[in-house]
């Protein structure tokens, strides 16, 4: 073993290294490490302070000779590290800068803060600045010095570089800083400036088009466009918001900027009913600025335009200076700004001034909305295409009719790829009754159709996305309110701003739609109601709510005038989250804004920015340590036994895949040893990646699954990682929601080392048994069996196999593997068989009945059925718990025909996308935010929470849930929501994915719900052949009917698609049997036959179900069990019943193993084993006592196996 040493960070191991000689691959560490201290150190005399979190991660990645984006809110220092990076270029590397801004003011300021750096650092820098106001000769030295390089660092406008382009493109320079993105990417003339002075060409920039169309087909385009990125210039981009992207530039830069955060927000939402007098409503509003003051912005419907908005304007102008403010006259901010204007009005629009174009933090306090901001149209007039897309989505989800569907996707691709200027364009178009292209001349067709169809409309409306109002439809902007509102809470530096929000609701279902559509994307969404009359929001007086909001910006304007935002932003801490999975990474870097994302050494990284972090979101790509297969010891763990005791060491080594999908830990010659496919990718890769990610963040956490499984993922990042950065701590979450990331940041733990000490024991167990009674199958049981398989009739398959394989690898063993197979021979060999007889299932009527086969019937032949009278009677069933692993899958099995594997991967998708809880668990417990959950959905349904509801939560305390939606949104909503692009799932989601959400959300609803009372009809009736012969029913006739969840018919209807209930209800049954006279005899035909047994097959769900009630398996493991029984061919599943039986292979191989080895791998040994694998994860034994018991174990099966002589 290597000796262990003990160093105090990053700093102190790479010194040891450099004096023993032995840095090998840590050179470049060590020279990236030193360059950021120098530059930190360069800092500190510029700003007389050291950098604030996010910059010394920026330092880092300009250490590392990195291009990158930074997308941050004002004060934290961008443009001070653009300033200080090029002054330390220039005079300590000798290295020339190019910066540019948006305008004349801030390349003035610039040049100060560059003067002043130097003097501070007693830097000697060529500093060359373009004034647009230069004479002429001061222009001609301008440009002569320009060309002739005689500058270390040029502060230029972004108007004279695209104008200049020709000229600037050839200089030889290393730093390239741009301000406002935004404005760089606003055409692509500006954007093929800022490609060109990156130092690619206009080759580069189409050979780069050429391949993004090539990519959606050919995956290694991406590879390609890597090869023609560029190091030898750094690169960064810098902005407060960031609304436009350009993929070529992105593609060659290998980072995309980010865009402004929207869901971050501190805003006191409140809401006030609207007057129906006009007048009385610019009264009310004129009492309300009053009382609220200067700082505020007002907000007309989109549909009342312009002309109302100076209508208003006009009409509050007075004590407090009111403006209407629109596209043309956008110079008026500055006059807000300042204090010459109090109140803005503008239109509530997408695309509005006010709604997107405005951030100024110490100004805006308040938003006031003059109705709902909305999409409204009458029937038969122009719709925008926007809102035409929506409505189709609606109305393809009702219609359920493909060419609809078909119709959708075609305008959607269309739409999507058309800028704002473009969606104007067709707007106007469709104003104007001109031809529009055949996607949306189609869309419009089909659209103007269906609006006129009353039923469409209805059930449109029922699905609750719209408002019928008259002769309007209605649909609440939800996005415009978060924008719009959002103006009022800011980040600056580390703090976001109070602000509030007062709508004016004009109708009572739209604020509910508003409210609901909110739910999906804001974890909290409460709303206050506002009273005028008290001056009060909710129980908070309104003049103690505005004293907060102005002190805070007093404190901003304070902050800003005498430049004491230094201890403040001390504060911001850069922190690097890291999961298992890209696309958990992506959304939850999403629930805070378009997150930046990037490439660094082959780790995607994404990267946004939450009050006082910022958040860098990565993946690991599950784990990435595994035991060696090397000849290492005992299967690779080494067993090292000194002074009578026993040490285990477990070798572990990076898992490789190759090009065929295989995964394994140890290549031959760079190849797989399964099947020789070249390796494709090594997770050393990835931890080499990680380690130089690290170096850039204040702090780490790591937010793996939270099982054992998952801190083992953990417990190896760390030790790997640990090295380069000493603050590592563990972020659990259980559901993947904005609520729950913030909370797993904000109260980070230690690592559970119980919890990785049973996760070693558990893959060292599975090593051991697996790999010695697989080594045993292979190389002792297969010879025999297939010997003896030429004496018997046999599948050709398994002939084929054994003429081929000498040694087939395709056998397997395990702990838990090995009894479930046993249950599945058990099952159909000695239980099933002994009592299967035939069924036959015959339908007469509206009735299906079955009897036992009688000699002479098959399918179709006719029987006679007497029905002599029937009686109903009722019974609850339910409420059943929410779903827990095992029952998910044996519903999912049983109701879906999915199968566990599916499930579960299902179930992956759906918590990664952040739409329910972890998906691996055995606990039913549902905490206060799941009760919420189904009490805002029945709000929105039904518009009161029922006497029905009972928020239950199934169980006290612990950390894990059960198996529940995160939102207040049933399937169709869900698929409602993706489709119209609310929603983005983590990967594109199939008809299976809704149908596993759909039973999730019903069986969690019906929990927190009464149980439901079932009316069954029990019929009395007799069958005869045609021969007379009397037929025996297999089961008394019992039918349900119907069911009610609640005696209030309008809650009944609605909820009666939305609950959980596990079986056929038979409704025309009661119709038929009033239509029979007592002893009707009717028709009665034979629809099918089956087998019936009174210990029936096992269906994958059962076989789950078993596992759970023996004790057998673990959540995480219950899937993977069945999956290899099937991927084995030990068993194989009906085609029809889906229904598991035993292959030929399968028996052999249990009598085999049961006969040798049944002591070991027998049921009972296995459920005393995962009881003991429990007490190690609860540190109740100790971890090195079972290992030594298992080690015995192995020891035995040895000595068995030279006993037997084989």
């Amino acid at each position: 073993m290597p000796k262990e040493i003990d160093v105090n960070g990053l700093e102190s191991l790479l010194r040891y290294l450099e004096r023993r000689g032995n840095l090998k691959s840590m050179k470049e560490t060590l020279s990236v490490y030193k360059e950021a201290q120098f530059i930190s150190e360069f800092f500190k005399l510029a700003l007389k302070t050291g950098p604030i979190g996010p910059q010394r991660s920026w330092i880092m990645r300009l250490a590392k000779g990195e291009s990158f984006s930074i997308i941050a809110p004002p004060g934290l220092g961008k443009t001070t590290f653009g300033v200080i990076s090029s002054v330390y270029l220039a005079s300590k590397r000798k290295k020339k800068s190019l910066l540019m801004f948006p305008t004349k003011t801030l390349v003035n300021q610039v040049k100060q803060k560059v003067q002043q750096v130097a003097s501070n650092t007693s830097s000697d820098v060529r500093l060359l600045v373009y004034d647009s106001g230069m004479k002429q000769a001061q222009r001609a030295e301008f440009m002569k010095s320009l060309g002739e390089e005689d500058f270390d660092i040029a502060i230029l406008s972004s108007r004279f570089a695209m104008m200049n382009l020709e000229n600037l493109s050839v200089l030889d320079f290393d730093f390239l800083f741009v301000d406002d993105v935004d404005s760089a990417l606003k055409s692509n003339k500006s954007a093929r400036t800022v490609t060109l002075l990156a130092g690619y060409t206009d080759e580069d920039i189409e050979r780069v088009k050429e391949l993004l169309k090539q990519s959606y087909n050919d995956p290694s385009a991406f590879s390609k466009i890597a090869s023609l990125r560029k190091r030898d210039k750094v690169v960064v981009f810098s902005s407060a918001t960031v609304n436009r992207s350009n993929p070529v530039l992105s593609s060659l830069m290998g980072f995309k900027p980010g865009s402004s955060n929207i869901y971050l927000r501190k805003v006191v939402d409140s809401f006030i009913e609207m007057p129906k007098d006009e007048n009385s409503v610019i009264e009310m509003v004129d009492s309300l600025i009053k009382k609220l003051g200067s700082g505020g912005l007002i907000f007309v419907p989109v549909d009342k335009g312009n002309k109302y908005s100076e209508q208003v304007a006009r009409e509050l102008d007075g004590d407090l200076r009111v403006i209407s403010l629109s596209s043309s006259s956008v110079r008026k901010i500055d006059e807000f700004k300042n204090g010459d204007v109090d109140v803005m009005v503008g239109v509530a629009t997408h695309y509005g001034v006010l709604v997107r174009g405005i951030d100024i933090p110490c100004r805006i306090k308040y938003a006031i909305f003059l109705g709902i901001p909305k999409f409204r149209f009458t029937m038969g007039e122009a719709i925008h295409p926007l809102t035409a897309l929506k409505l189709l989505t609606l109305i393809a989800q009702v219609r359920k009719d493909n060419s609809i569907t078909s119709i959708l996707y075609r305008a959607k691709r269309r739409l999507r790829r058309a800028s704002v200027a473009s969606l104007s364009m067709i707007a106007r178009d469709i104003k104007d009754g001109k031809d529009l292209d055949p996607a949306l001349k189609d869309m419009y067709a089909v659209l103007y159709e269906n609006l006129k169809d009353v039923d469409v409309l209805e059930k449109i409306s029922e699905i609750g996305d719209v408002v019928i109002e008259g002769n309007s439809i209605m649909m609440p902007d939800y996005i415009t309110y978060v924008q719009a509102s959002g103006r009022t809470s800011r980040l600056f530096g580390p703090e976001l701003t109070t602000g509030l929000s007062i709508v004016f609701v004009e109708n009572q279902n739209l604020f509910r739609m508003l409210q609901k559509k909110l739910s999906f994307v804001l974890d909290e969404n409460n709303w206050s109601k506002l009273d005028l009359v008290e001056g009060k929001v909710e129980d908070i007086p309104l003049s103690q709510l505005m004293s907060k909001i102005t002190r805070e910006r007093k404190e901003i304007a304070l902050a800003r005038s005498s430049g004491s935002m230094e201890s403040s932003l001390s504060k911001i801490k850069t922190t690097l989250m890291i999961v298992e999975s890209p696309h958990k990474a992506k959304t939850i870097s999403n629930f805070f804004s378009r997150p930046t994302v990037r490439e660094t050494e082959g780790v995607r990284v994404f990267e946004t920015v939450i009050g006082d972090k910022v958040l860098m979101v990565t993946a690991s790509i599950g784990h990435v340590y595994d035991l060696t297969t090397e000849e290492k010891g005992l299967f690779g763990v080494e067993v090292d036994k000194k002074d009578g005791e026993q040490k285990f060491i477990p070798y572990y080594s990076t898992i490789k895949r190759c090009e065929n999908g295989h995964q394994f830990t140890t290549d031959k010659d760079g190849k797989c040893p399964r099947c020789g496919g070249k390796v494709v990718s090594d997770k050393k890769a990835v931890i080499d990646g990680l380690r130089k990610l690290v170096m850039e963040a204040d702090s780490v956490l790591i937010g793996t699954d939270p099982d054992t499984e998952g801190e083992k993922i953990a417990w190896d990042l760390y030790v790997s990682l640990r090295p380069f950065n000493n603050n590592i701590k563990r972020a659990e979450f259980h559901e993947i929601t904005r609520r729950a990331i913030l909370e797993a940041i904000n109260n980070p733990r230690e690592f559970i080392v119980p919890l990785v000490k049973s996760q070693i024991v558990r893959r060292v167990e599975d090593r051991w048994i697996g790999f010695k009674l697989s080594m045993y199958l292979r190389d002792f049981f297969w010879k025999d069996y297939c010997i003896k398989l030429t004496e018997k009739k046999t599948t050709s398959y398994l002939k084929e196999v054994c003429n081929k394989n000498e040694t087939y690898y395709n056998l397997s063993a395990g702990r838990v593997q090995t009894p479930v197979l046993n249950w599945v021979v058990n099952r159909y060999v000695n239980e099933y068989k002994k009592t299967a007889r035939k069924i036959l299932v015959i339908s007469a009527g509206s009735i299906n009945f079955t009897v036992l086969k009688e000699k002479g019937m098959k399918k179709d032949s006719e029987v006679n059925v007497i029905v002599k009278g029937y009686s109903t009677f009722e019974e609850k069933f339910g409420p059943l718990p929410p779903y827990t692993t095992d029952t998910l899958l044996s519903d999912a099995s049983q109701l879906l025909g999915i199968s566990a594997q599916e499930t579960m991967s299902i179930a992956q998708d759906l918590f990664e996308s952040g739409l329910i809880t972890y998906h691996r668990t055995d606990s039913t417990r549902v905490s206060n935010v799941g009760i919420s959950v189904a009490e805002n959905y029945l709000k929105q349904l039904l518009g009161y929470v029922p006497p029905a509801f009972k928020g239950r939560t199934w169980g006290e305390g612990g950390a894990h849930e059960a198996i529940r939606p995160t939102k207040s949104m049933d399937s169709d909503q869900l698929y409602t929501a993706i489709e119209s692009g609310d929603i983005e799932p983590s990967k594109p989601f199939r008809r299976q994915h809704f149908r596993v959400y759909e039973i999730i959300f019903k069986r969690f609803l019906s929990s927190q719900l009464d149980p439901i009372i079932i009316e069954r009809v029990k019929v009395d009736l007799e069958a005869e052949m045609k021969d007379g012969k009397k037929l025996t029913l297999e089961s008394p006739v019992e039918l349900p009917v119907s069911f009610r969840i609640s005696d209030e018919k309008e809650v009944d209807r609605k909820l009666k698609d939305k609950i959980y209930v596990p079986f056929r209800i038979y409704k025309d049954v009661p119709e038929y049997l009033k239509s029979l006279q007592n002893n009707a005899v009717v028709k009665g035909k034979v629809i099918r036959e089956f087998l019936k047994s009174d210990k029936p097959l096992y269906s994958e769900g059962d076989l789950v179900s078993e596992m759970k009630t023996k004790g057998i398996g673990r959540p995480s493991t219950y899937a993977t069990i069945v999956g290899t029984l099937l991927r084995r061919r030990y068993v194989i599943e009906s085609k029809k019943l889906k229904r598991l039986i035993p292959s030929n292979l399968g028996i052999a191989v249990n009598d085999y193993l049961i006969t040798h080895y049944g002591k070991f791998v027998g049921e009972e040994r296995t459920r005393q084993l995962l009881t003991k694998m429990d007490k190690v994860e609860k540190g109740e034994i100790n971890y090195t006592d079972l290992l030594n018991e298992l080690y015995k174990e192995i020891e035995q099966i040895d000595k068995l196996k030279e006993t037997q002589g084989e």
